[in-house]
């Protein structure tokens, strides 16, 4: 299951993004990957973000711990016609162990996206720099903006998805639009195609892995990278991907709008 450290993708720091940007703050990172529709993982990105603190376990657990969630073998569980269950996310927490030790030879649940409720969605994305930021005019932008980088609106968040689950837990094939992933800890590996190879896939990722993966010729397999607590990763509009955590993780996607540091 390990990837091994190995990223097929570019890989940068907030350092590299800021050079080379003249009057764009992080306008490479627009022009270069966001408009170019082209992946990259930003090592150390989210390091600095009050949500690595929120996003702990032990935080967690006391901030969220009462709340229910609807917890499945697989993202959207009930849209695959697979058994989906409430439960606290305490309860969860305190199952994590258990569920890590029969991961590896079944699907077992894991926390995602549209199921958790809008209360504990709301609580969680505090850690998130989210406000509002006035034009080069001085007018009010009329939405939030992410401040993704050092005080820049970079774009307009749509839903925030949780992720929450043990080693061996994770998504299965899909796209969607433009979205970002911040990991507040733990490991995953990640697995890209390029739209005109994207697919949507039903199977767990565990599954995938252990049953197709090995059959698939070097020209068919995906782009791979690991990423690890405070990356960000973008993973541009329609590109295909999946990933499996490599061991207990938690942090939240973002799908997006629009880029603001585009558009002034």
């Amino acid at each position: 299951m390990s990837g091994g450290g190995r990223c097929d993708i570019d890989e940068v720091t907030l350092e590299e993004l800021k050079e080379n940007d003249g009057d764009r703050p992080f306008g490479g990172f627009v022009h270069k990957y966001v408009l170019s529709n082209r992946p990259v993982i930003v090592r150390g990105g989210a390091a600095a973000w009050p949500a690595m603190e929120k996003w702990k376990k032990a935080s967690l657990a006391k901030s969220l711990g009462k709340h229910t969630c609807i917890v499945g073998p697989q993202p959207y569980p009930e849209l695959f016609g697979l058994e989906a269950r409430n439960v606290s996310v305490r309860e969860y927490m305190d199952s994590m162990n258990s569920l890590a030790a029969a991961a590896n030879t079944t699907a077992v649940d894991y926390i995602f996206g549209s199921s958790v409720p809008e209360a504990l969605m709301m609580e969680f994305a505090k850690g998130v720099p989210i406000r509002k930021f006035k034009d080069k005019a001085g007018r009010p932008m009329q939405e939030p903006a992410v401040e993704l980088f050092d005080g820049t609106p970079t774009f307009t968040p749509l839903s925030p998805q949780i992720f929450l689950g043990p080693a061996y837990t994770g998504s299965p094939i899909h796209y969607h639009g433009q979205a970002i992933n911040i990991q507040a800890y733990g490991r995953k590996r990640w697995f890209l195609y390029r739209p005109e190879d994207a697919m949507y896939r039903a199977v767990p990722v565990h599954q995938y892995l252990t049953e197709e993966w090995p059959d698939l010729p070097a020209s068919k397999r995906p782009m791979e990278c690991e990423q690890r607590a405070g990356d960000i990763i973008f993973v541009p509009s329609l590109w295909g991907h999946g990933v499996i955590n490599l061991e207990e993780s938690v942090g939240l996607a973002l799908e997006f709008r629009h880029a603001w540091n585009m558009l002034q």
